[in-house]
């Protein structure tokens, strides 16, 4: 048995039907019927009678589902107490970047709305995440520099004092 099983099985028993989870959950239609196939085979018991009106729980569906919605809770609170026990129990996570990354990519790709919020922030909810928009890259090297960002996003090849070993580099 799988986490994303467990999560699929209580999207779609939440959403009512396959789509709306896949939706939900940012997979395919496909991925979600197919962990809820596998799960319904591992288990063989059938979870889910499907129509036209969507999905709906089984009788042993609906059992089932409280034990996923537990075995969840219970995942979530060891990943919180591995993370006290790291260090990753709070903070403030300054990002820099120019303009159109701030502006386009990085609302998308990071935690900082949508789904991936929602889920960073279930893991690390006293971690705050700030995106600082900069006029131009150079912009970005100074704030590293000056100790206003904990990451930046900037432009290879960068200012020869930002060398690996002082600030760690990652090219896309």
């Amino acid at each position: 048995m799988k986490f994303s099983q467990l999560r699929a099985i209580v999207a779609v028993a939440d959403r009512g039907n396959f789509s709306e989870a896949a939706l939900e959950l940012q997979l395919s239609q496909p991925a979600i019927s197919h962990a809820i196939a596998t799960l319904e085979e591992e288990l063989g018991v059938p979870l889910f009678a499907r129509g036209r009106h969507g999905a709906v729980l089984t009788p042993a569906g609906e059992r089932i589902l409280y034990h996923a919605r537990q075995a969840m809770q219970h995942l979530e609170m060891m990943q919180h107490e591995a993370n006290l026990h790291k260090g990753l129990h709070g903070g403030h996570v300054r990002i820099a970047a120019f303009r159109s990354v701030a502006t386009h990519l990085l609302p998308k790709a990071m935690p900082t709305a949508g789904y991936a919020y929602a889920q960073f922030h279930n893991q690390f909810p006293e971690i705050a995440v700030t995106i600082i928009e900069c006029p131009a890259f150079t912009d970005v090297e100074q704030c590293l520099r000056d100790g206003r960002t904990d990451i930046g996003i900037t432009c290879l090849p960068t200012s020869e004092d930002l060398t690996p070993g002082k600030f760690f580099r990652m090219s896309i």
